[in-house]
């Protein structure tokens, strides 16, 4: 015979407050774990919710990690703005130049094609293992840069230099009268923005 559904229903039904512990059924009320003495249940409970509030801490941390990265960020582009605006406003003073010319773009082409730019820096580029180019046609003539490229000697820099420059003695001669003008169209400006030239070009101009 069946037991009545009714029956059934009213004493099997796992109620509300059951929960599942471990591999046993705790029907134990919802008023009664709540009050009086804690079981070992609930200790254990308690045990594994403090690396929640740990995590939760850590979580926190890191949102304010986030809010200071963003705030530098914030700080850095508001800089930046700010320097190129003073730079748009008033730039730098131009310093060197260079006087272009078909002969001085042929030797500019020879200047590349010879990587001189692996020792001299010319404009910001290249590198410093040996004098910077900026302004070397104000510094010296036609005559002395000619001299140079075909029997290079050490010591006519600023400061003493670990590579020794090699000649140039095996360009045509057409591409070393385009390199040595090339070399002496970088000029420097005086502070007034005039052209330096070299003494030897002073010296011919007075003539």
């Amino acid at each position: 015979m069946l037991p009545d559904p009714a029956w059934a229903e009213s004493d099997f039904r796992i109620p509300a407050f059951a929960r599942m512990t471990g591999d046993t059924l705790d029907a134990t009320p919802r008023h009664s774990r709540q009050s009086g003495n804690p079981s070992s249940d609930d200790d254990s409970r308690n045990t594994d919710a403090r690396p929640v509030a740990t995590g939760g801490s850590q979580l926190v941390k890191l949102r304010l990690a986030e809010r200071v990265v963003v705030a530098a960020a914030v700080l850095i582009a508001v800089y930046a703005v700010f320097v190129g605006a003073l730079i748009y406003l008033k730039p730098p003073p131009v310093r060197f130049v260079y006087r272009e010319s078909t002969l001085t773009r042929t030797g500019e082409m020879i200047f590349r094609r010879e990587g001189c730019l692996s020792c001299h820096e010319l404009f910001g580029n290249g590198t410093s293992y040996g004098p910077a180019l900026d302004g070397v046609g104000s510094r010296r003539d036609v005559g002395w840069l000619r001299e140079y490229l075909l029997s290079p000697r050490p010591g006519v820099g600023d400061k003493p230099y670990r590579l020794r420059m090699p000649a140039f003695d095996a360009l045509e001669a057409g591409e070393l009268d385009a390199l040595v003008n090339y070399l002496g169209a970088l000029r420097e400006l005086d502070t007034e923005g005039g052209i330096i030239e070299s003494d030897q070009s002073r010296s011919n101009a007075g003539n």
